[in-house]
């Protein structure tokens, strides 16, 4: 059958013969369904394109697997695949995996060799998670200045929790000079980025709160 993909002006056809379809095919076919809410067809085609060995269909069952309370094992071998075969996406799930225990055991140095990669490639949550590395000297010897540029360039890709984390660099002067007119700045912008984020929300606004009152890089305004 012939159907329009989810991207405006694209058609794609789907010939009925799963062995011999495309990866790619059986993604949009994945992506079709997921639009129209069938979750059923939806994982079908996505394990096959998976199964197939289609990055971002790697990807998104890993993410499934990882969400679910007893598969979260089934998710790391997918997003590993997906990160050797150079998937931006892939490198950030697979190293975020290895750094906390998720779906695999621990392995340090292996997750920041992939968060590097991934955040090389300007993905904002690798960048953010580098710089925790950084920042607590996990699986590299602690740098703040390190972990600062990182979540500079996390924060400028915006990145909330990156955001809050320089806010809070500028106004202690973690990684060189104090700087409270920044800190402010990114106390503001993380606001704005975090919206739907209640726990992170939740700090922001105490921290917005104090500069307010103290006249950290803004006017004073106790009230």
């Amino acid at each position: 059958f012939r159907f329009k993909k989810l991207l405006p002006d694209a058609e794609f056809h789907f010939t009925g013969d799963l062995d011999g379809e495309s990866p790619e095919n059986l993604y949009d076919l994945a992506q079709y369904y997921y639009g129209r809410k069938n979750k059923e067809k939806f994982l079908f085609f996505l394990e096959k394109a998976s199964g197939k060995e289609h990055p971002e269909a790697m990807v998104e069952y890993g993410k499934y697997f990882l969400m679910s309370k007893n598969d979260k094992a089934k998710s790391f071998p997918l997003f590993k695949k997906a990160a050797d075969k150079g998937n931006t996406r892939g490198e950030f799930f697979a190293g975020s995996a290895l750094l906390y225990g998720i779906g695999t055991e621990k392995n340090l140095p292996q997750a920041v060799e992939l968060l590097r990669k991934a955040a090389e490639k300007n993905n904002p949550a690798a960048q953010y998670h580098l710089g925790i590395c950084y920042r607590d000297g996990i699986g590299v010897s602690r740098d703040q200045y390190e972990a600062f540029q990182w979540f500079k360039k996390a924060a400028e890709n915006n990145d909330p929790h990156a955001q809050f984390q320089l806010a809070g660099f500028y106004e202690n002067g973690t990684a060189g000079e104090k700087d409270p007119v920044q800190a402010y700045q990114w106390y503001s912008r993380a606001k704005d980025a975090a919206s739907g984020n209640i726990p992170l929300l939740c700090e922001i606004h105490y921290h917005l709160g104090r500069c307010l009152e103290y006249g950290i890089g803004v006017k004073k305004d106790p009230a």
